[in-house]
């Protein structure tokens, strides 16, 4: 995700998937951090289910 918007030479991307939060400050003069979240509306999120 970072690499499509070039932002994957100004911030490193969570390298360990931990199922922790991870959160990026914005660095000065260089384009903004983003969130990006899940909806996932009324669809069940199970293994298999195409969300």
């Amino acid at each position: 995700m970072l690499n499509k918007f070039g932002l994957d030479k100004v911030y490193e991307g969570q390298v360990e998937i931990t199922g922790d939060e991870f959160n990026v400050e914005s660095i000065d003069g260089q384009p903004g951090a983003f969130s990006c979240y899940l909806d996932a509306g009324l669809a069940r999120t199970t293994t298999g289910n195409k969300v």
